[in-house]
């Protein structure tokens, strides 16, 4: 793709809904860290979601996590992507279900359009009790 789009944000959500007739995204229940009693973690589900700009074309999404102690890709999912004009604004949304983390520590979130790094996010994970 030429150029490369440009990531308005990259944040993870407890869940995102998408209203069926207008396309509307509700985001709710942003995180910065996670805490877990047991490693790897019980395995939960989340979001991913950011809005590009400025790309033009079909390319190709990419959400990587990597483990940053061990430099490890411990999570990686792709998925298409199409800009009509260098005007439109393209919402992605990834759903991570039933993920597990290995071992506390920092995680990476990092969003590629066409291999190109375009938005990260970074995740503490830690031991503790988790509070319902």
């Amino acid at each position: 793709m030429t150029p490369n789009p440009i990531a308005l944000a990259l944040t993870l959500r407890d869940y995102a809904v998408v209203e069926e007739t207008t396309k509307k995204v509700s985001l709710i229940g942003e995180f910065i860290a996670v805490k877990a009693p047991i490693f790897p973690s019980p395995p939960r589900s989340f979001c991913a979601y950011t809005v590009l700009t400025d790309g033009l074309g079909e390319c190709i999404i990419e959400l990587v996590v990597t483990r940053l102690e061990s430099d490890e890709e411990v999570y990686s999912v792709t998925q298409p992507g199409h800009f009509v004009s260098r005007f439109m604004q393209l919402k992605v949304l990834f759903r991570v279900r039933e993920f597990s983390f290995l071992q506390p520590g920092s995680y990476e979130f990092v969003l590629l359009v066409d291999g190109q790094q375009v938005a990260q996010r970074r995740l503490r994970v830690y031991q503790g009790e988790v509070n319902s």
